[in-house]
């Protein structure tokens, strides 16, 4: 029979690793002091950071025509947070009837220099226009705890118009 425990127990008196018996030990540290903060009060979305900003870049938006793709890409970056803390931008994005809304699976990563955590968050979406004329991509704004400052700050992207072309006649 195949007993675990009296597999350890041999490899014990044997001396596995070097140790000829295991006891309990205990280790200590300098004392770490944190100021745990709760959020204010009307705050929805607590989000502290020492800094966080968001970047849009669009491709393929020159003649756009109804039913033909474009992607929309935002990078968060924040300071003094962890990548998976950083929010999704979705629900926002898919806010307009102007357009189809396909998202992609956002990329994070996060380091540490110089003692400074800093993360990113990418999030990439295939936009299709849904009819021709001038069209509006919405506003992102991103609500978050600024610890510096001790108060609410924004990152946003403003919204902004493009125009749409009618979709290739086909010949039939």
């Amino acid at each position: 029979n195949f007993d675990p425990l009296r597999l350890f127990q041999k490899f014990q008196t044997l001396g596995g690793f070097g140790v000829v018996r295991l006891e309990p030990f205990s280790l200590t540290s300098n004392e770490i002091v944190l100021d745990v903060q709760t959020p204010p009060n009307g705050v929805i979305s607590w989000l502290p950071a020492t800094s966080i900003k968001i970047t849009e870049s669009i491709k393929e938006t020159k003649s756009l025509k109804v039913g033909e793709p474009f992607t929309r890409i935002f990078t968060i970056v924040g300071e003094g947070i962890t990548a998976n803390q950083l929010p999704t931008l979705k629900h926002q994005q898919e806010k307009t009837n102007d357009f189809k809304v396909y998202s992609d699976k956002p990329t994070t990563e996060e380091s540490i220099k110089d003692n400074k955590l800093t993360s990113w968050r990418e999030e990439s979406y295939t936009l299709i226009p849904q009819e021709p004329g001038s069209l509006t991509l919405p506003e992102i704004t991103l609500p978050w705890w600024n610890v510096k400052e001790n108060k609410i700050s924004y990152a946003k992207i403003p919204q902004r118009k493009i125009e749409v072309l009618p979709a290739k006649d086909t010949v039939m």
